[in-house]
């Protein structure tokens, strides 16, 4: 079996497993494939009306704003005329030449509807995430033990093994980024690691840079002195490169992203920080400066509430920075966010700092 074969086949299996129902169409909106949910008796009525000829007018809109926008949302009420037949929503989604369209069948409005779809869509991504993350992780286990073993035998032999040791080390950074990605989608314990603030920074440097593209340009700047905390590291790794992120798309047209690591000693009150109550202590200080659009006062207001976002458009969650906020309360510090429309964004992560 060829590896798009075997692509499709699991794709095919995958949707065959969800519970809730989904529709492919093809880029004329007829229906290519349906899954076993979308198939039973509840929904054969709404198949139907997608084929072309056959589609209602309030369907045909639904198409056409998936070809144009590539995305739509369309409510379909039960029809009087049919007593027995149930109320719809649907949601379609352009990926590559096909359409992606979720059903969810509706008997009554429900209360912040928009999160609970976000919700469901997130479950599945999660779920579909944390199996291709268990396939990957399942290649690098045999690359990082051979990779070891052609190190110890080109040090044997007395050659240079500075280039199996690249493979190592980035084949065990491939496996950090798989565990991390497995954090999102099935968070564990909380880890303690203890490590200096400007080593995690300086190791990061590498995806930072790739995660900016050539437009961005990355500033790193490191306290002489060695800033340790204890933290969970895959955590502080996410929630740099979600800072990132966010700065990526505020600076569409390039710009600078200064990542720097201070130490601040004595009172500190957070008042008007987003995060947990400082205290008298020595902080460890992450700042994540970008020259971006920045954000308005109103924005800022919810910049750290679940599912806020500006990109709706772009696909994007409003999760980074309230994951970044659940980290820093998770591992008693606070941050700080001071912005403006045009002037950049500026968040300072204080963390106590370990002697």
């Amino acid at each position: 079996m060829t590896d798009a074969a075997l692509v499709s086949t699991l794709g095919a299996f995958v949707l065959e497993q969800l519970a809730q129902p989904v529709i492919v169409l093809d880029a004329t909106g007829n229906v290519v494939a349906a899954n076993r949910a979308a198939n039973s008796d509840a929904h054969k009525g709404l198949l139907a009306q997608f084929q072309s000829g056959r589609r209602p007018a309030e369907l045909a809109a639904f198409v056409e704003r998936l070809r144009s926008v590539g995305h739509a949302s369309l409510e379909l009420p039960a029809d009087p005329a049919a007593p027995g037949q149930p109320a719809f929503r649907l949601g379609g989604t352009a990926m590559a030449l096909l359409f992606i369209v979720t059903l969810e069948q509706r008997a009554r409005p429900a209360p912040r509807d928009s999160e609970q779809r976000q919700l469901r869509r997130l479950d599945t991504l999660g779920l579909l995430t944390a199996r291709v993350a268990h396939d990957i992780n399942n290649l690098l286990t045999p690359l990082l033990l051979l990779s070891r073993e052609l190190v110890v035998d080109l040090e044997a032999s007395g050659q240079n093994p500075s280039l199996a040791q690249e493979i190592e080390l980035t084949a065990q950074r491939a496996a950090d980024l798989m565990q991390s990605l497995l954090g999102f989608v099935r968070p564990a314990r909380t880890r303690s690691d203890l490590l200096t603030l400007n080593a995690a920074v300086s190791n990061m440097r590498p995806l930072l840079e790739l995660l900016l593209g050539p437009h961005v340009e990355l500033s790193l700047l490191l306290d002489e002195r060695p800033a340790r905390v204890r933290v969970d590291r895959v955590q502080l790794e996410q929630s740099l490169l979600n800072l990132a992120s966010n700065a990526v798309h505020a600076m569409p047209d390039g710009g600078e992203l200064r990542v720097s690591v201070t130490q601040s000693s004595g009172p500190e009150s957070p008042n008007g920080a987003n995060g947990a109550n400082g205290g008298s202590a020595a902080y460890a200080v992450l700042v994540v400066e970008d020259t971006g659009c920045g954000m308005s006062a109103e924005v800022q207001k919810r910049a750290f509430d679940p599912f806020f976002t500006t990109r709706a458009a772009a696909g994007g969650t409003g999760l980074g920075l309230s994951s970044v906020q659940h980290f820093v309360k998770e591992h008693s510090g606070f941050l700080r966010l001071d912005s403006g429309p045009g002037r950049g964004t500026r968040i300072a992560i204080h963390l106590p700092a370990t002697a």
